[in-house]
């Protein structure tokens, strides 16, 4: 039965992201709360989701995500991130593994983000992508890079882009299976102090445009509330958000149609 469900499992990831394959992005429990929509973001999980917004990182910080992709173990992330603001910009390293032992997906990132004027911020980062495919069948390990960039328009709304692989880095040298190459844009516009709504759309080569759009609600002071929805596939998320000093925590679910839940755990420190 093991055997079995293993196999069902194997046969879904293979379908679902061998094709698109190293396309996760752990973005934390405010993304998921939000349904993805975060390229707009400026904090430690920028790392992830448009490294432009480390560039407003101010102290060091750390964090750890996990994500249940439709309550099942073996379709699991664990990522994490530390960040190291300097004189001029902020550098970050961050991880991540998707998977179980019979195929996994990790990511390991060192991205540079600097501000370009009081409006602008650029960021860089490297990517190593190693593929398993279970125990005996060997590993695929190569580079590829992405680059972020987020535009504060006045001080109620920003702009950002992130750019995944735009090189279009082959999986393979002997067949024509490339990592996915794909470009998310949105905007972010806080109506007041409480309320903040996210836009945003995503787009590869091969598949439709995906949608995403958030709302991000102060409750009270340190304590917040979130929702969103998404297309191709039709999502819907909600979650909360508690600030208690340094430490902050976000928890986010989105529910497929189809498949269920996915929830979303994320844990961040700030060294201040």
């Amino acid at each position: 039965m093991r055997i079995k469900i293993f196999l069902i499992i194997f046969l879904i990831v293979s379908a679902g992201t061998l094709m698109a394959g190293h396309d996760i992005v752990p973005g934390g429990g405010k993304s998921a709360a939000m349904s993805g929509a975060s390229v707009t973001n400026r904090d430690l999980w920028s790392a992830f989701n448009n490294q432009a917004g480390l560039a407003d990182v101010r102290h060091i910080a750390a964090g750890l995500i996990y994500e249940n992709k439709f309550l099942l173990k073996e379709l699991s992330t664990k990522a994490g991130a530390f960040a190291l603001p300097v004189n001029k910009g902020t550098f970050a390293l961050s991880f991540y593994q998707y998977g179980f032992n019979l195929y996994n997906e990790n990511k390991v990132g060192l991205a540079y983000a600097m501000p370009l004027s009081e409006r602008f911020s650029a960021a860089v980062q490297l990517d190593y992508l190693l593929t398993q495919l279970a125990e005996n069948y060997g590993r695929k390990g190569l580079f590829t890079f992405e680059v972020g960039l987020l535009a504060k328009i006045n001080h109620k709304w920003y702009m950002g882009a992130q750019i995944y692989n735009p090189a279009r880095v082959k999986l393979t040298s002997d067949v024509e299976e490339r990592i996915p190459s794909y470009i998310r844009f949105g905007t972010n516009y806080m109506f007041n102090e409480n309320v903040n709504l996210v836009v945003e759309a995503e787009k590869d080569l091969q598949n439709k445009p995906m949608f995403r759009a958030g709302i991000d609600y102060q409750m009270v002071k340190n304590v917040y509330v979130r929702a969103g929805a998404g297309t191709n596939p039709s999502v819907f998320s909600f979650g909360f958000g508690v600030n208690m000093k340094n430490f902050k925590v976000d928890f986010g679910t989105s529910k497929h149609t189809v498949l269920g839940y996915s929830p979303a755990l994320s844990l961040m420190y700030s060294f201040e």
